[in-house]
């Protein structure tokens, strides 16, 4: 059979159920054809979870080759909501981009691709609260934003995930960089961090601002972040991008204790649930 040419189109809202918890599409529209046994899919856009959808690729035996996915604005509560976690009170959005292949039946996903979310509580946001809580252990009076978000780019293959840029930021004091990978095999977390406090305590206007540098590793239930030494004063205006050298003036302190033992556990997260 060969279809040259498909068009679907409902301004009606379409019903979907993902492990059995439903949600609606609204102004649906599919553009493609079928030919040598291939869905051949040239444009599909809608508008669900609070923002937009829009994929392209070929289709054939249960894998999307060529594929490019697109999500915009969609609102974190319902993502986990449709992830069975459960009722969920924040305001965050989610906007992410994959262009690669997937072979549905294994769930393997190889490609490249970009994530964004904003206007999410600190807690919500990987790296955020934990990089918080070591300086608020070198630095008494560290106060943390209510509200974070972070820029991510990665590359995907069917046995690990590759973070090739990680950048989150707390409000106007607190930006967090990290590189690492996830093995998706051995369940294993490994990568290293750069936390950025701008301003010291009670003086917001320092022209100083303390940086930390940090390991990440441990399977996904005992993921620990650990600093790898003192935090350093640096001028505000240096990079604080992790692996990008820089000068610093001088040692602020230390962190001692279990803390510089044993880091802080980092939880293993998946839009807001921790995997165990």
């Amino acid at each position: 059979m060969t279809l040259e040419s498909l068009t679907v189109t409902s301004k009606d809202p379409v019903g979907f159920t993902v492990d059995g918890r439903s949600f609606e599409a609204r102004d649906l529209s599919v553009k493609g054809a079928y030919q040598d046994r291939e869905w051949i899919i040239t444009s599909s856009n809608a508008k669900l979870l609070g923002g937009s959808a829009s994929l392209t690729g070929r289709f054939r035996e249960g894998v999307l080759r060529r594929a490019k996915i697109a999500i915009e604005d969609f609102r974190l509560s319902d993502l986990q909501r449709l992830a069975g976690h459960g009722p969920a009170k924040t305001s965050g959005l989610v906007t992410a981009s994959f262009q690669g292949s997937i072979a549905f039946p294994k769930q393997e996903w190889e490609g490249s691709g970009t994530m964004r979310m904003t206007n999410t509580p600190v807690v919500d946001v990987p790296l955020l609260d934990q990089v918080y809580d070591l300086f608020a252990a070198l630095l008494p009076g560290v106060e943390r934003s209510g509200k974070g978000e972070f820029n991510a780019e990665f590359n995907t293959h069917p046995d690990y995930i590759d973070v090739t840029c990680f950048e989150a930021r707390g409000g106007s004091s607190l930006t967090v960089s990290a590189v690492g990978k996830i093995d998706l095999s051995k369940h294993q977390v490994q990568g290293r961090a750069r936390g950025k406090l701008v301003g010291l305590p009670g003086l917001v206007t320092s022209p100083l601002s303390h940086l930390l540098e940090m390991k990440i590793s441990g399977p996904y239930d005992d993921i620990r972040l650990k600093p790898l030494g003192p935090a350093k004063l640096a001028s505000n205006t240096v990079n604080g991008t992790v692996g990008v050298a820089v000068d610093t003036l001088e040692e602020t302190g230390k962190i001692t204790g279990t803390v510089l033992k044993e880091g802080i556990k980092l939880p293993f997260k998946w839009m807001g649930k921790e995997e165990k």
